[in-house]
């Protein structure tokens, strides 16, 4: 990053608007804190999720996090380690828990097409992650500003003037009842930088090579597809890239 830039995000991060949305997202976190008997964090280690969480730690010392990888996540952030790393050794009392489930690479699934190991993962991040413990609510790092279908999702619907849901009872979902919590719902990309510089947190190897624009998955998905996650991934690194599209060559229609 260059100086310019992170001095930019530092004087952000003085302005009063700034302020508002951070006060906003504390008092976000105390509520959900409140209603919630036992939530976790769905952490990404993206630029969103760890804002996120060390916000949810200010509160809460040793709060739980899951993050959910796959087969592919090492390959795509060649630093993932370093930063879960990080956050265990800057907060010994947090309980952050992989979940891994690595098919792409696995003798099982060797003769699967990326389409097939794919289907077989859509909605696993509910089940995998709320099935884990008796959860009763989840900490998101989901922006507005990151798209209409993510605006329209996190309307207020309880009438607190809070991003906190509570998913209907007959929900056909694991995690049917349960609250979700995004206290990042009215936050920028700049609030994100200035957060994430004033306070040195550790950033994916995409976000240290582009910029706070970039978008980061832990999985391939059609999302991250259409959004250049494997163009990037060619730039930045051509080995992970070719022993990906080795695996799945229809992959290489996306570069």
């Amino acid at each position: 990053m260059r100086a310019i830039e992170r001095a930019g995000y530092l004087a952000h991060s003085q302005t009063p608007a700034y302020q508002r949305r951070l006060d906003r997202a504390r008092e976000t976190i105390a509520e959900g804190l409140r209603v919630c008997r036992r939530p976790f964090v769905g952490f990404s280690a993206g630029k969103d999720s760890g804002v996120l969480l060390d916000l949810v730690l200010e509160q809460w010392s040793d709060a739980e996090a899951q993050t959910l990888t796959g087969g592919e996540t090492r390959i795509l952030y060649r630093n993932i380690d370093e930063v879960l790393c990080w956050w265990r050794e800057r907060y010994p009392r947090l309980r952050l828990t992989e979940v891994h489930i690595d098919r792409v690479f696995t003798e099982a699934w060797k003769d699967a097409t990326w389409q097939e190991q794919y289907d077989t993962f859509i909605d696993e991040w509910e089940r995998m992650l709320w099935t884990t413990a008796a959860w009763d609510g989840v900490f998101l790092g989901l922006r507005a500003d990151e798209s209409n279908k993510r605006r329209l999702s996190l309307r207020h619907r309880d009438g607190c003037g809070l991003a906190i849901h509570r998913y209907a009872a007959d929900r056909n979902s694991v995690a049917a009842n349960g609250y979700r919590i995004c206290p990042l719902d009215r936050w920028s990309t700049e609030d994100v930088a200035a957060y994430t510089v004033l306070h040195d947190l550790p950033l994916l190897e995409p976000y240290q090579v582009g910029g706070f624009e970039e978008r980061t998955h832990l999985r391939t998905g059609r999302t991250s597809l259409w959004m250049g996650q494997l163009a990037e991934l060619r730039r930045r690194d051509p080995a992970g890239y070719n022993r990906l599209v080795a695996r799945f060559p229809e992959l290489k229609q996306w570069t």
